[in-house]
């Protein structure tokens, strides 16, 4: 599967789309020429990724294939903290300390 995925964004870069509508038909028709379901950005990516170095993407492309471009241009910035399971191990000053007072009240 890697090499199809890579086969289809050289075929892409090789058409050269202009805008995001060229790019998205050039991805339908390029997954339909080697008999696939419709290839998510995210496996096209990975496969960019691999075929370019970072100093040679096309700046349109990787934004095509972009999902969400606005987010962080709005200053909200998604994050995850894992922490350790249930019970916390520390005594913080802002956790209820009262026993029964589950601290998702928080």
């Amino acid at each position: 599967m890697k090499n199809i995925h890579q086969k289809i964004i050289s075929d892409i870069l090789k058409a050269r789309p202009k805008n995001q509508v060229e790019f998205l038909k050039l991805k339908k028709k390029f997954s339909g020429k080697y008999n696939l379901a419709p290839v998510t950005n995210a496996t096209l990516i990975k496969a960019y990724g691999q075929i370019l170095p970072q100093g040679k993407k096309r700046q349109n492309l990787s934004s095509w294939l972009t999902k969400r471009k606005t987010r962080t241009l709005s200053g909200v910035t998604p994050l995850t903290v894992l922490t350790k399971p249930y019970p916390c191990p520390g005594r913080c000053l802002y956790c209820p300390q009262e026993p029964g007072m589950p601290k998702s009240y928080l």
